[in-house]
């Protein structure tokens, strides 16, 4: 679920910038958690939907990973790289969902809800560093 996915986020990018013994479980429990929802996203437009979920939903978990790198090696241009791969992540989803559903779901309510996930999880982030 989506509520699962953002405490697992935090959890990987805590465990990630902390170098934890367990981050290997805990980045694997995120991937897993993307996995399902790409099933549930393929149960509603098929196999090729999930596809192209799944391509741009892992993307920006890569680029969280990205972020947490960056931090940990205090390499500001690194950080706004990853910031700006998760601006164009935000834009490629809304499409995703505004496409898949017809314009039903519009891209400018899903890029709404993507800048709140993606703001949340950063200055969530950003505190714990702190």
């Amino acid at each position: 679920t989506l509520t699962e996915h953002a405490f697992l986020a935090i959890e990987a990018m805590r465990k990630g910038v902390d170098s934890a013994e367990d981050f290997d479980q805990a980045a694997g429990a995120l991937l897993a958690n993307a996995d399902d929802l790409s099933a549930a996203v393929g149960s509603v437009y098929g196999d090729e939907g999930a596809a192209q979920f799944d391509e741009v939903w892992k993307s920006h978990i890569g680029y969280f990973v990205d972020y947490v790198t960056a931090t940990a090696e205090d390499n500001q241009e690194g950080k706004e790289q990853a910031l700006a791969e998760l601006e164009e992540y935000k834009v490629e989803q809304s499409k995703f969902f505004d496409s898949a559903t017809g314009g039903l779901l519009p891209a400018a309510a899903v890029q709404e809800g993507l800048d709140m996930h993606v703001d949340q999880l950063i200055n969530a982030f950003d505190a714990y560093v702190a």
